[in-house]
């Protein structure tokens, strides 16, 4: 920023975005009260812009408060923001389990039963394996292309290798993925720690049994890629 000049580039860090907001929120009420001034006719838009001028002070301060309270960690720099995603998502802070998901499937399957007017255990088993195996397969089809799923089913012995050619070229990604799927495990944010959930390992054999892994997607960029890690 030169004076009052704001320069985009030059804005790189949070804090520095809520400063250019307050500057800008002084130079528009200041423009606005500077023409309110000047502005003789029609008499009417001399008290717009003064009305205006007033509204945006708790406008830009409501959208400050929010920044600060509601988007606080998306506010920090990105290596704070970085470590935060990989507290929000490591394995101790997910609750999006087989356990839970079962859980509601059971909660939604008697609610369906109660309704059609079924009160016992034999008419309400069917609804729930019906339920229990669509969620499969939405499973299936939301993470059985992964690759991570893939690599820790065909090859986990060589799970090490895939980390050290693999990170920082989508790893991240695709491991946190997996994780709030809770088809995978993880000890903090230690890649190498990396495991199926019994979870995973089913959706895995039914994502083998479609082909829809990503092993099949290209048969021999597989083998190939197998071979360079079996190598290192």
């Amino acid at each position: 920023m030169n004076g009052n000049k704001i320069s985009p580039e030059k804005i790189t860090k949070p804090i520095q975005l809520l400063a250019a907001w307050l500057i800008g929120l002084i130079l528009i009420d200041g423009s606005f009260l500077f023409s309110a001034q000047k502005i003789s006719d029609p008499t009417w838009a001399s008290g717009a812009l003064v009305i205006s001028a007033i509204i945006n002070v708790p406008i830009f301060l409501f959208a400050i408060f929010l920044l600060q309270t509601k988007f606080r960690p998306e506010m920090q720099e990105d290596s704070y923001y970085s470590k935060y995603l990989k507290r929000r998502y490591s394995g101790s802070s997910i609750s999006f389990t087989k356990t839970n998901v079962d859980n509601r499937i059971d909660d939604v399957a008697r609610n369906i039963a109660k309704q059609l007017g079924y009160a016992t255990e034999d008419k309400f088993k069917p609804i729930q394996t019906t339920l229990q195996q669509f969620a499969l397969e939405q499973t299936v089809e939301r993470f059985g292309w992964r690759r991570t799923l893939s690599e820790l089913y065909f090859r986990p012995e060589f799970w090490s290798a895939t980390v050290n050619k693999w990170k920082g070229r989508g790893l991240e990604d695709d491991v946190q993925e997996l994780i709030q799927g809770g088809l995978l495990s993880i000890q903090g944010s230690d890649y190498f720690t990396c495991k199926l959930t019994e979870l995973g390992k089913k959706i895995a054999q039914l994502a083998e049994k479609k082909k829809t892994m990503f092993k099949f997607k290209d048969e021999a960029l597989w083998n190939k890629e197998h071979a360079e890690v079996n190598s290192t």
